[in-house]
């Protein structure tokens, strides 16, 4: 009896270890998955930021573009009413009244493509430093949650 009470024992204390283990598996096993997670969570943050920054920062280079060849037609046009303000017919010019008022016109237009110049090259400045900011920021953000997933899986097999 006492052979069998300690084989008992034994066996008891084995199935116990093996429990043991195989909990600890389970433990590290969810660790592993969660470090595993984090890490592609970082993957995507830090790529997707690259695709989002590379999508507006492209937006916004075609919008400065249409600004510019909007500003070059308001020019143009400008151009053209000054040369409609020269045009004579049978050697009749166009009344001082209606030269004046192509004139005010023409001035308005140069205004106007001024204007739209230095307003996209201000607007253009402010996006581009935000969307740097965002950028940096998304980056900082997947950098700490790399390092927390590390620090996280490295705290768990503390020797």
């Amino acid at each position: 009896m006492g052979m069998d009470h300690h084989l008992c024992w034994l066996k008891k204390e084995q199935e116990e270890k093996i429990l043991l283990i195989n909990s600890t598996y389970i433990e590290v096993d969810g660790t592993s998955k969660n470090a595993i997670i984090g890490l592609v969570g970082c993957i995507i943050l830090y790529t997707g930021q690259g695709k989002f920054h590379q999508t507006t920062t492209k937006t916004l280079k075609y919008i400065v573009h249409q600004a510019d060849i909007t500003a070059q037609r308001l020019r143009n046009v400008s151009d053209d009413l000054d040369a409609a303000k020269k045009v004579t017919v049978a050697q009749v010019f166009l009344p001082v009244d209606v030269q004046a008022d192509i004139g005010e016109i023409q001035t308005k237009l140069n205004a106007s493509a001024i204007q739209l110049s230095e307003r996209t090259k201000d607007n253009k400045e402010d996006i581009h430093d935000l969307l740097e900011s965002v950028r940096i920021a998304l980056i900082v953000i997947a950098a700490v949650m790399l390092l927390w997933t590390f620090l996280g899986f490295s705290k768990f097999f503390r020797f």
